[in-house]
């Protein structure tokens, strides 16, 4: 599912590129904000993946719950955050 849409955004810029370069440029910015918004939750979503299972196998359900409820914590805090800075630059 990465694959597909990292080559939806790659047909997308191929697209704009042919409205002109402003379109192009203002594509790619839009593009590098949404790799970099994007990225951070996800780092920590597999770090947290792999954080519980190691717990779960060592069976200390007590930890593993605490660092799931953590990064599910911070995942929507990141969330609130980027819709925060969104709708102040839409204002």
């Amino acid at each position: 599912m990465l694959c597909f849409e990292w080559w939806a955004f790659e047909l997308l810029a191929i697209f704009t590129g042919y409205m002109g370069v402003e379109a192009l440029a203002a594509e790619v910015v839009i593009i590098n904000i949404v790799s970099f918004v994007f990225m951070l939750p996800l780092g920590v979503s597999f770090a947290a993946s792999s954080l519980t299972g190691n717990f779960i196998g060592s069976r200390n359900i007590r930890l593993a719950k605490r660092y799931a409820n953590l990064a599910i914590t911070f995942c929507i805090l990141v969330t609130i955050g980027v819709l925060i800075l969104m709708i102040g630059f839409n204002d």
